[in-house]
């Protein structure tokens, strides 16, 4: 007997309900209460999510200084070590050149004394004086080793950095704050903005600097330069030699050039470029930690190297008569630039040779433009990288006899220029090349020949050629303005 499926077909009978008021409230509020918590639950996540980029972001922060201060702590070692290195080096070099001296006579005294017996009368005289002699090498070293012998050698480490040895109680603190904190990925829109005033800039004198001067009782400081590093260095021409100050003002070391030395730029935190005027045409690269020279730049020139300046990777060397050459680190020039037509020299010695010459020797590049001042035609010139005049600006005050001025550009492009035939001032035109004023420089016998400014620091360094220098802070007065 066969079974069959059973179905049952129920019908589903939908009763008409009545929703009240105050069901739809209930029931709306219920709804928006879900919504409400789907969406505080959102808000929370997203709040974990951003703690955690937070924190990500203040634990780069704190391994960031870290390795900041590691490298700064390193350049500073490397600094002492060098200079260690480089006392020990002269001192042991002087002592053996002095042994050397002294086994020569030695050497010389035996062999005349062999066999005193076969010596003739003038050998005699002869062995005597050069005993004489060394008697007299002798005595006079004698003062130097007794001074040697004296010497307490020793390191005395900078207070800053003993302070933080001996008082530091922690690395830093960390802090929560109800204002939102905004790492780097979202970066925060000011309300306002500060814009530099032109008419406001102003100078504040920070210090003066005595350049220490060698036996020969006189030098000539043709440039300076601010380094990143914090140290000013000068050029001196007359003893050939690069001369080192620490950020205080403190003489820190020289360095000994082949030749004299005229220009300098900064290309690092530690290397500088040289250009050493005529007769010469090289340009040499030196590290002023380790105190040697890394490269030299040759066939860049025509004539020869002049002004030299550094800026995005590039050299910009006045080739004397005729250009300002664009020139790569390894020597290759990439550009050249003719100097005005107009700045010439009406010279003897000039015209006997190739014409007019171009009277230009200071030039300064920043942010892909080169300035230059004329001081036959009073002029200042501003030119891109590719050789199209952006501007000029003429005034009385840029003067000189054949040298122009030193000069140097700001973070804002305005051009700070020195002349000490201007009447001891500064002057400083804008960056459009519309406006100049004058600031006083001084008049306690302050004849500038070298000009420097940092970026960074908002320092200006003004070198004397007799041995002098000031440095001063960089002020402006600054108004807000509220965005729109």
């Amino acid at each position: 007997m066969s079974k069959r499926s059973k179905f049952v077909v129920t019908k589903s009978i939908e009763a008409d309900v009545e929703i009240t008021p105050q069901v739809y409230q209930r029931e709306n509020k219920i709804s928006m209460v879900i919504n409400s918590a789907k969406n505080q639950v959102l808000k929370l996540r997203k709040s974990v999510s951003d703690l955690k980029d937070q924190n990500l972001n203040v634990v780069k922060q704190v391994r960031d200084f870290r390795r900041k201060l590691d490298e700064h702590l390193n350049h500073l070692q490397e600094q002492l070590l060098n200079e260690i290195r480089y006392e020990y080096n002269l001192c042991t070099n002087e002592m053996l050149e002095q042994e050397t001296e002294v086994q020569s006579q030695t050497d010389r005294i035996q062999r005349l004394a062999k066999d005193q017996s076969k010596l003739k009368s003038e050998n005699t005289a002869e062995l005597v004086a050069a005993a004489d002699t060394l008697e007299k090498t002798i005595s006079s070293q004698n003062e130097k080793v007794l001074f040697m012998q004296k010497n307490n050698v020793r390191v005395e480490y900078n207070p800053t950095l003993k302070s933080i040895l001996e008082n530091a109680q922690d690395f830093g603190r960390f802090l929560v704050t109800k204002e939102p904190v905004w790492n780097n990925n979202h970066a925060r829109k000011p309300s306002y903005k500060a814009k530099a005033d032109f008419d406001a800039i102003r100078l504040e004198f920070e210090k003066k600097i005595e350049i220490p001067i060698p036996n020969k009782g006189y030098s000539y400081i043709m440039d300076c330069v601010l380094l990143k590093s914090k140290d000013m260095v000068f050029a001196d021409r007359i003893n050939k030699r690069l001369v080192i100050h620490k950020s205080s003002g403190a003489f820190s070391h020289e360095i000994r050039l082949p030749k004299p030395p005229h220009y300098i730029t900064a290309v690092d935190n530690e290397k500088l470029a040289i250009s050493y005027g005529k007769p010469f045409s090289n340009i040499d690269i030196i590290n002023t930690v380790t105190r040697e020279t890394e490269s030299t730049i040759t066939g860049c020139v025509t004539d020869w190297s002049m002004g030299v300046s550094y800026s995005n990777g590039k050299l910009y060397i006045v080739d004397d008569g005729s250009a300002i050459q664009e020139v790569t680190l390894d020597g290759k020039v990439t550009s050249s630039i003719p100097l005005n037509g107009n700045v010439t020299s009406n010279r003897k010695e000039d015209v006997g040779k190739k014409g007019n010459t171009p009277c230009v020797h200071h030039l300064t590049a920043h942010q892909n433009k080169i300035y230059y001042a004329s001081t036959l035609n009073d002029t200042l010139y501003c030119y891109d990288n590719t050789g199209k005049e952006l501007w000029s600006f003429s005034d009385s005050e840029i003067i000189g006899e054949c040298t122009s001025p030193p000069l140097a550009v700001d973070n804002n492009g305005n051009v700070i220029l020195v002349n000490y035939e201007s009447d001891y001032k500064i002057m400083i035109i804008s960056a459009d090349g519309k406006k100049i004023k004058y600031l006083p420089l001084g008049k306690d016998d302050f004849m500038p020949n070298g000009i420097s400014f940092d970026e960074t620091k908002q320092m200006l360094l003004i070198c004397d050629h007799r041995s002098h220098a000031k440095l001063f802070n960089v002020r402006r007065s600054t108004f807000e303005e509220k965005e729109s």
